[in-house]
């Protein structure tokens, strides 16, 4: 079935963002207005497509950032680690924080809440689903620093990429910051995040130098 436009929107305003994600998400796939109408009116199927798709939704308080990341600097390779830091988990090494880019790099990156909670395994499903470029020490720690007013609204998180196991758990190692400032620390990818915090998503690197 070839895409096309749905014209069960066309006569509606900007209040209808969710319907209108769910029936964009129809449509790419092939689907009819047909087909969103059953969704909305299969309980079953609304309960577990529609409500997932409704919890993936960023909410309106997203934001996009373009600054420039210099990820040569000799701070990201030093260890102990060189920063500001109010905690540093003791189970961290320099190797769990790897740098991904070169150069200096024109960064933007989307400040994202979600209408549900979400564990970091389900974050970094939707990102790697999006095909956003992974993360790190240089870009977080830099837009904390350009921005620093972001993080006294309230707990941002930037997951660096990097997978940290031990006695049979896994962790994702995260450059963290709020209003008492910036933490380098453990989080394992099953436990789940409240709705209210932002996560910090790269989402296009723009090399300087070429």
């Amino acid at each position: 079935m070839s895409r096309t436009k749905s014209e069960l929107l066309s006569s509606m305003g900007s209040g209808f963002e969710i319907l209108k994600a769910i029936t964009d998400e129809v449509i790419s796939q092939g689907g009819s207005d047909e087909d969103v109408r059953r969704i909305l009116k299969d309980q079953k199927v609304k309960d577990e497509k529609v409500r997932k798709q409704i919890d993936d939704i960023p909410v309106s308080e997203q934001k996009f950032f373009t600054f420039i990341v210099d990820f040569d600097d000799s701070r990201w390779k030093k260890f102990p680690f060189e920063g500001n830091y109010v905690y540093v988990n003791e189970n961290l090494k320099g190797e769990h924080f790897p740098i991904r880019h070169k150069g200096k790099c024109e960064v933007t990156v989307e400040l994202v809440r979600y209408n549900a909670g979400k564990t970091f395994a389900e974050h970094l499903s939707i990102c790697n689903e999006q095909n956003a470029p992974e993360g790190d020490r240089a870009i977080a720690e830099t837009f904390y620093e350009q921005f620093p007013g972001e993080r006294k609204k309230g707990l941002i998180l930037a997951p660096c990429g990097s997978q940290f196991e031990r006695g049979g758990d896994r962790g994702v190692t995260l450059v963290s910051a709020d209003d008492d400032g910036v933490e380098l620390d453990i989080d394992w990818v099953g436990d789940r995040w409240d709705q209210g915090l932002r996560f910090l998503v790269p989402r296009e690197i723009k090399p300087l130098d070429v």
